[in-house]
């Protein structure tokens, strides 16, 4: 799974919004939706509010980002 669908998905499970998600991060929903759809990548301080948002570990976070980033490496 890539990044950016382990977002959405826990996104989902939660029943939040992209909206939502974006006013907790402090960024545009645009961001969000960029992130979730693999065009760009959270900051580090992204991935950890995304975590909290999420209610996911920090570790879950990096193993999936490292996942795919290694996928997209090729």
């Amino acid at each position: 799974m890539n990044f950016g669908t382990f977002i959405k998905n826990n996104r989902i499970i939660k029943e939040k919004s992209q909206k939502e998600m974006a006013k907790f991060l402090g960024v545009r929903r645009q961001s969000v939706s960029r992130w979730e759809n693999n065009l760009a990548f959270p900051s580090l301080e992204h991935l950890y509010d995304l975590s909290e948002f999420l209610e996911i570990s920090m570790e879950d976070v990096l193993i999936n980002l490292r996942y795919s980033l290694m996928e997209k490496k090729g």
